[in-house]
């Protein structure tokens, strides 16, 4: 009786967490993780994501450009979730934006 009463928050945070755009310092989306908005702020990446963003997900309805430096000096751009960067990519800021066509 009481497991079921914590179904719907488990399942809330499950839908939540589909919906985020997140990168890792490690391929196939292991490692540390950092959850990136999608205000279109510009995130100067620390330690340990500077330099070591090896894979990213990208949230449906979202475009994160991903840049050698404070938001200049464009690297690659990711508009599909689950997209892969190649690991000699030097990333040191990332800026995610929701796009108007929602695709």
């Amino acid at each position: 009786m009481y497991s079921l009463t914590f179904v719907p928050i488990f399942l809330a945070a499950l839908v939540a967490a589909q919906g985020d755009n997140v990168i890792f310092t490690g391929f196939d989306f292991e490692g540390s993780s950092k959850t990136i908005s999608s205000s279109g702020a510009c995130f100067i990446l620390a330690p340990p994501f500077r330099n070591q963003v090896r894979s990213i997900q990208v949230a449906d309805g979202v475009h994160c450009q991903l840049f050698r430096n404070s938001c200049t000096g464009l690297v690659d751009d990711a508009y599909v979730s689950n997209s892969y960067i190649d690991e000699w990519y030097q990333v040191g800021s990332i800026r995610c934006t929701e796009t108007d066509d929602g695709e």
